[in-house]
């Protein structure tokens, strides 16, 4: 079947973005840095700035594809980074879709940062506070101080790694459906002790399924457990993915207490301190001067002492070679005095320094009693396609999506016993398995927030379709505007009849194989593939990339190719027409006498699509795709 070439959405796209917007500074307040400081400060977050109106500055922070999570994070760490420079000008961190261009973003991320730095400006406080909205608040993890207060959410710093997590509903939430996993751990690590041995375990899972949470407790176990347990924490770092042994030095600073800011001499101070405490005393020099290197704490080199320094530094591989053996000198001295756990979060932003020294650390103190615990996403091997491949002391654990039970037990555990049968098969069938997902939607009912998903849980889903490629994603924005359910020659349609249906089949194809979209085995239309969203979460994801002009113009072609392959629910084509700016056209089909649903009804656009198929009312709306 050949299609004519007709109108179509285009490949244009709404994406996520983190702005931060700097006031201007209050009446004889000190008017802060220059541009040119500003550009430099935010350049290693992907900033871009853009002077506004009466003084103030608005920084638009790059996606690069970026989990919501990390999208936050790093705009969190950028606002923290600018309170440093411009200390007296009110600021505010905001998240939401505007129109992928270089220009200024659009809709309300900019009218709320707007909002946000007007309270800002007239908030307490020395210096302004940084407010945050909604959607970044709740993206933020138990890393940042974020507190509330009256007048909204305000960003007050950065913890140091694993003070906890995130409440929920003012408490900890309870830790539940990972026994297994935590249990393994903690077997492992006791064999590490009692042997004594080496060993590795990486921890392996999507965002939001809950590894950061599962070393956390790890850790709050240990603690618990085996206070004789040194813990040192290290976390990759999306902005220093490239830089070598940036993950080993943090990991050693955190160890050393260095904290970044002190004078050089104090940092090389505690670096002596704790080397002497366990190094044996012919090694110490040149174990704390090679460690130096390693922390970004040099010493001088001087003297008769300094003369390996002098020539490491005039040889990349003799340097690497001595940071290598103090690295294994220091490593055996601490095991031999108390175990060490390694903690690396963020795996798939390590480097290969790192990697290299920790896993000849594996060999060379195979017999010390030391365990690295390393969480890290899928594409870990991607980036690193040999890691620690073929070592009989590295294990895997791959973090499978949370059971039903396990679900439902965390529901009742915050909402309490008396929840109601459909709320609770929403919430388990909307979160899928994903931790992340049901602590937000528990969030929502608690606060009342109706049955539409809570902006968080959107965003980390759309950023998760960020990934595809671009004409993946302009297909599935096309085959989100029918519904839950779509077609193979409708996509077409909306995609302007500018390939075969035959050829439309291949990237359609890929979304089964990739698990977005699941083939049905029949189709309510004669001669069309019928094609099912695999979860209503991802079609809400990609509805909302959709341009205004996309969306409606997509309405409007969906409503005419149903009408001419006479769909049967005339409440369908009406909810198409009216949504695609033809409301005499929805009118001859809502004036329908058997159509018992007004199409003006006060009706969150997202809580059809969005409820499972046997809690929803009206017999078939699921079957039929209805928009």
């Amino acid at each position: 079947m050949h299609v004519v070439k007709g109108p179509a959405i285009t490949s244009g796209e709404r994406r996520l973005l983190a702005v931060v917007l700097l006031g201007r500074a209050m009446a004889g307040a000190d008017p802060g840095p220059s541009e040119e400081a500003l550009r430099r400060a935010i350049g290693p977050y992907g900033g871009r700035l853009e002077p506004l109106a009466e003084g103030s500055t608005l920084v638009v922070l790059k996606a690069d594809r970026q989990v919501a999570t990390d999208q936050a994070a790093q705009a969190a760490r950028c606002a923290l980074t600018l309170r440093v420079l411009a200390r007296d000008r009110p600021m505010a961190l905001a998240m939401g879709r505007a129109e992928s261009t270089g220009k200024l973003p659009g809709g309300d991320v900019l009218d709320r940062a707007l909002r946000l730095v007007s309270q800002a400006a007239n908030a307490p406080g020395d210096p302004p506070p940084i407010a945050l909205d909604a959607t970044s608040a709740g993206l933020l993890d138990a890393r940042f101080d974020v507190i509330e207060r009256e007048d909204g959410m305000i960003l007050r710093g950065e913890h140091a790694l694993n003070e906890g997590m995130r409440p929920l509903l003012g408490r900890p939430p309870a830790y539940i459906g990972r026994t297994w996993e935590l249990n393994a751990l903690t077997g492992i690590l006791e064999e590490c002790i009692a042997e004594p041995r080496a060993g590795a375990v990486m921890v392996i899972a999507e965002p939001g399924m809950g590894k950061s949470r599962l070393g956390a407790e790890f850790v709050r176990r240990v603690q618990e457990r085996h206070g004789e347990v040194s813990i040192w924490v290290g976390r990759g770092d999306s902005r220093r993915t490239g830089s070598t042994f940036d993950l080993l030095g943090q990991v050693l600073r955190g160890v050393f207490g260095i904290r970044g800011d002190e004078p050089l001499p104090e940092r090389r101070d505690k670096i002596r301190s704790r080397v002497v405490e366990h190094v044996a005393a012919g090694d110490q020099d040149r174990v704390t001067e090679f460690l130096g290197e390693l922390v970004g704490a040099p010493f001088p080199g001087d003297g008769e002492v300094g003369a390996a320094l002098r020539a490491a530094r005039q040889s990349a591989r003799l340097m690497s070679e001595q940071m290598h053996r103090a690295w294994l000198d220091f490593l055996q001295a601490e095991t031999r005095a108390h175990p060490v756990l390694f903690l690396l979060e963020d795996l798939h932003w390590s480097d290969f320094g790192t990697l290299r020294f920790i896993e000849t650390a594996l060999r060379e103190q195979r017999h010390q009693p030391w365990m690295v615990l390393a969480l890290g996403r899928p594409d870990v091997f991607e980036i690193f396609p040999r890691l620690w491949a073929g070592r009989k002391d590295v294990q895997e654990i791959r973090l499978q999506r949370l059971g039903r039970q396990a679900s439902e037990r965390l529901v009742r555990h915050v909402l309490g016993d008396g929840v109601e049968p459909a709320t609770m098969e929403r919430l388990v069938h909307q979160a899928d398995g994903n931790a992340f997902y049901l602590e937000e939607l528990i969030r929502a009912v608690a606060e009342r927030k109706g049955a539409a998903l809570p902006e968080t849980v959107l965003a980390m889903a759309e950023t998760g379709l960020a990934r595809l490629p671009l004409e993946s994603r302009r297909v599935l924005r096309a085959a989100s505007v029918f519904g839950e359910v779509c077609w193979d020659g409708g996509v077409v349609v909306l995609l302007g009849g500018a390939i075969e249906a035959v050829a439309a089949s291949t990237p359609l194809t890929k979304l089964v194989e990739q698990e977005l979209l699941v083939a049905r085995p029949e189709s309510r239309l004669s001669g069309e593939r019928e094609l099912a969203f695999r979860h209503a979460l991802v079609r809400e994801a990609a509805y909302l990339t959709l341009l205004e002009a996309d969306r409606k113009l997509g309405h409007l072609l969906a409503g005419e190719w149903l009408e001419q392959h006479q769909e049967a629910d005339p409440r369908v084509v009406a909810g198409h027409f009216e949504r695609g700016g033809e409301p005499a056209r929805a009118a001859r089909y809502s004036a329908d006498p058997d159509n018992q649903m007004s199409l003006h009804e006060d009706v969150p656009e997202n809580a059809q699509a969005l409820t499972p198929a046997r809690a929803r009312p009206g017999k078939g709306d699921a079957e039929k795709g209805r928009p």
